[in-house]
């Protein structure tokens, strides 16, 4: 969907290889999912700063090679703003 967004995962052997392509599962459109990313060897923390929750980050990792499933966090509306 149109603004959905992804973020691409590249590995370094003799050269730069594409390894994964992650997404937010159940995305519709205007999340804007990939517009920060921490990685820290084999996790990925990802931002959706549009995600209709008010914002949300999801964490990956990759096991054996393979990423898996993340765990999504929302934003806390129950608490101030500062």
């Amino acid at each position: 969907a149109p603004g959905e967004g992804s973020a691409h995962v590249f590995t370094r052997g003799a050269s730069w290889m594409h390894e994964d392509e992650l997404h937010a599962p159940g995305a519709t459109g205007g999340e804007a999912f990939g517009t920060s990313v921490s990685l820290i060897g084999d996790t990925a923390l990802v931002g959706a700063p549009g995600d209709a929750a008010g914002g949300a980050a999801y964490l990956f990792e990759r096991t054996a090679g393979q990423w898996g499933p993340p765990l999504r966090f929302e934003s806390d509306k129950s608490l101030p703003d500062y």
